[in-house]
Order: structure tokens, then sequence, then C-alpha cells
């Protein structure tokens, strides 16, 4: 007589198929949480700095040199507790730039961009540049370091911070970096210090 082994190959095709189904749902959770980061980043804020100009052209030797930062949510959502911070400095040739002098933004600066909106910085040079007395009157920067200035062995870089968050809870920030160049009459980004956190949820 045959002994049948119906009952252990059942159990055989029946452990299978949990393993399949308990396989299957990670799988598709896997993907699913992929779709949710790629909506994610698809969908979230993206706020960078866009132009940068002198608001009083043209530059000469003791006038103050204004300039205006445009910086812009190219996001698909809104960008929450928006806040900036610029901070302009002069720099000699023999000198290096030092990026510990940057701060945070400021909390009274906080506030909300909608896709495609933008805000505007202004600063005022040299009263915003360390070491320099308040501006006043027509007082600007003096005639030895302009032409330094201008002959490119001094240079005015301006960096700073951008804050924000998400629709989806999670902080971002953007840092920026550009220098005057007077021979093209505008700015250029610095070769370094130019980035965005790596948080892509």
């Amino acid at each position: 007589m045959v002994k049948s082994n119906l009952p252990g190959w059942k159990s055989v095709a029946e452990f299978t198929a949990l393993a399949v189904g308990i396989a299957d749902a990670v799988i598709y959770y896997c993907q699913l949480q992929t779709m949710r980061q790629a909506l994610a980043v698809d969908q979230r804020a993206w706020v960078g700095a866009k132009s940068f100009v002198i608001m009083n052209q043209p530059l000469e030797a003791n006038k103050p040199i204004q300039i205006g930062l445009d910086y812009w949510n190219f996001g698909k959502t809104p960008a929450l507790d928006v806040s900036g911070y610029v901070q302009p400095n002069f720099v000699t040739s023999e000198s290096k730039l030092d990026f510990s002098k940057w701060g945070e933004p400021l909390e009274a600066q906080r506030s909300v961009m909608f896709p495609g909106s933008s805000n505007h910085l202004l600063i005022t040079v040299p009263q915003d540049l360390p070491g320099y007395p308040p501006v006043s009157g027509s007082q600007g920067i003096p005639e030895p370091v302009f032409s330094e200035l201008a002959n490119g062995k001094s240079f005015i870089y301006i960096y700073g911070n951008l804050g924000y968050e998400d629709v989806f809870g999670v902080h971002h920030w953007t840092h920026f970096c550009l220098r005057y160049s007077f021979p093209s009459n505008g700015f250029v980004y610095c070769d370094t210090f130019n980035n965005v956190d790596e948080e892509l949820r």
C-alpha cells in the first residue's frame, strides 16, 4: 500500500506561497517608498538665488554700491519659514575668503514663498562691509580702494544662506557665493560654497 505524501507537499506549497507573498509585499513597499521619495523631490520647494544686480549704476569712487539679490522658489509647492542672510566681504588679492563669518538666516524675516514667487535682499557697500564705518551722504568706497577693485587687485564678494522648509516638513538650505567682476560689470559664481543640502525627501 502506497502512503500519500499530499499533506507534506501541501505544507511546502503553503510555505512557498507565504514566502512569495512576503517577498512581493517587501518589493511593493520598497517601490512605494521610492515613488513617494521621487514625488517629494519633484513636488517640493526649491529656493535659490536667481540674480545679483548693482542697483545704482554707474559705479564710482566715493559712492556707495547698492547690491540687490533676488531669490525664488523654483519648486512646485510653497516654501515655508523662508529666511535669507547675505554678507558682503572685501577681499584683497593676498587674502582668502572666510566663510566662517556668514550667519544663520534671521528669525524676524521668516516668510512663505509660493511657487514662482520671489523675495529681495538689498545691501549697501561699504556700509555692510566688516570694518567699514556706516555710509552717510555721498561717502562710499575711497579712491585708492576703488581703483584696486577696478584693476582686479581687490574684490567684493557676496555670500550667504537661504533657509526654508518644504510642505513635507523637511528643512532645506542653499548656500551662495558670488564675486563682482568689473570687466563684465556683473557677478560671477565662486569656485566654492555654492551648494544645497543633500536631503532629497
